[in-house]
């Protein structure tokens, strides 16, 4: 969800990626009902990176 808000924001609202990063800060929130890993979604780094590597390079060089 976090992504398509930066999207959003960037692409069809025109904001570079600091002022669409400074939006999202200030109006995102995130929760969890337990602190404990046991009772999260918790995944390994590779399997993030599979699923959201091309994703977040279609933002090309608008992150930095």
């Amino acid at each position: 969800m976090i992504l398509g808000r930066l999207r959003q924001l960037m692409f069809d609202k025109k904001l570079s990626f600091s002022e669409a990063r400074a939006i999202i800060r200030a109006s995102t929130v995130f929760t969890t009902h337990t602190p404990l890993i046991e009772g999260n979604e918790n995944f390994p780094a590779e399997l993030v990176k599979k699923y959201l590597e091309k994703e977040i390079k279609g933002f090309g060089d608008n992150i930095r």
